[in-house]
């Protein structure tokens, strides 16, 4: 970060404030707290847990394909798609 974007900042991506960072600084702060949360339970299957955890990947995917109108989308559902054979591989594990 200070080595490639910071010499450059002003010409390529200048740091824009909103407000959403620390909202979503928050919500993660959040998730992390109940997925931890869920885990300290003695019957806790930490497969069921972790699929649990993974597969909101494909509701923000979903939300910002549609919401925010996300560029490269045939790209990212690559990805996507690795990600959902590792759930399968997953939900097939346990």
């Amino acid at each position: 970060l200070l080595i490639i974007w910071f010499p450059r900042r002003k010409t390529t991506t200048p740091f824009e404030w909103r407000w959403s960072i620390p909202f979503i600084g928050i919500v993660l702060t959040i998730a992390d707290l109940a997925y931890f949360f869920a885990l300290s339970y003695d019957t806790s299957l930490v497969s069921v847990v972790s699929l649990v955890r993974r597969s909101s990947v494909i509701v923000s995917f979903t939300l910002a394909a549609y919401l925010f109108k996300e560029n490269n989308i045939k790209e990212k559902a690559i990805f996507l798609a690795g990600i959902i054979i590792g759930l399968v591989f997953l939900l097939i594990g346990s």
